[in-house]
């Protein structure tokens, strides 16, 4: 049984980027691994691009085989996988994120891991939160996500980074707030206009 970290990365354009992980094991070659990860996010995007900006692109996906012992890469396999968007308002702050909180039977912190989505667009803001509408359509692009990924035989994991631990995951949920990613416009240079006092 190998141990994998599935990631997707994506650009926001102007130097802003995004990018989203999972965990996994399965009794998979790397190379049938990373076909799989690709097949799965493409069903995601399928189901999601409505509520990305055209702004958001996505232009690979990778598989890292992990040694969970140490939580260190022993191999890697890209795959090109460019979509964009088709979302019909403006995209959001490169910042502005929607999370989906993994969950497992194991009570805490530890029983828990985040996945951050792709930014969405202005069109899914109701009141300040996100629109109920654009949850359930996530909520169910994750779900076609997953569910691509154990059909093709991978079982959902949250792993601990210091504890090494491998946890299965149980469930995921999303809900209405909006969340944060700061180091997604890390490579935004930002335009200044300064006045004098």
């Amino acid at each position: 049984m190998a141990f994998y970290r599935c990631v997707v990365k994506g650009s926001q354009g102007l130097g802003a980027t995004w990018s989203f992980g999972q965990h996994a094991t399965a009794s998979l070659s790397l190379s049938a691994a990373a076909s799989a990860w690709d097949t799965a996010f493409t069903a995601y995007w399928t189901a999601a691009t409505a509520h990305h900006g055209t702004n958001v692109t996505s232009t690979q996906t990778i598989v890292y085989e992990i040694d969970p012992a140490t939580g260190n890469s022993t191999s890697v396999q890209i795959t090109g996988n460019s979509k964009t968007g088709t979302g019909a308002t403006a995209g959001l702050p490169f910042d502005v994120a929607l999370c989906a909180s993994k969950e497992s039977n194991v009570s805490g912190r530890p029983g828990r891991g985040r996945l951050f989505l792709p930014p969405l667009v202005v069109g899914d803001m109701s009141a300040g939160h996100v629109a109920s509408a654009a949850v359930t359509a996530m909520v169910a692009a994750v779900k076609a996500m997953y569910d691509s990924m154990i059909g093709a035989g991978f079982t959902l994991n949250i792993y601990g980074r210091r504890s090494h631990v491998i946890i299965n995951m149980s469930q995921f949920h999303i809900d209405d707030k909006w969340d944060t990613q700061s180091n997604r416009s890390n490579k935004y240079v930002p335009a200044r206009t300064t006045s004098a006092l």
